[in-house]
């Protein structure tokens, strides 16, 4: 998991704190971004600013992993129509789930 500590340790201490905290500010503006367009709207920032120390550091880095507009959806979003029905037609809605992603595998 990329950390703020993996962005500090690319870039040089000698280029001040100040930046080096607006470049951490960025990266979790990109990780957090809610769709792919504010995402990349954000990488284009980060990228300019960063440079090419950003720019080779996020280049093998799969955005699956840390960014929040690639993550697969989650559980809640999932069971959506589920999730308010009582415990045994709940528990039957994911069993239905389940088993058609299985049949879809």
């Amino acid at each position: 998991m990329v950390t703020k500590h993996n962005i500090l340790a690319k870039n040089p201490s000698s280029l001040g704190k100040a930046y080096c905290d607006w470049i951490v500010q960025l990266f979790g503006r990109c990780a957090y971004a809610p769709t792919k367009d504010a995402f990349e709207m954000h990488m284009r920032t980060l990228e300019d600013e960063g440079g090419a120390v950003i720019r080779e550091f996020l280049k093998n880095l799969p955005k699956e992993h840390w960014s929040a507009a690639y993550f697969p959806e989650s559980f809640n979003a999932w069971i959506v129509d589920q999730r308010y029905l009582p415990i045994y037609q709940l528990l039957d809605g994911i069993r239905v789930k389940i088993m058609e992603m299985n049949a879809h595998r």
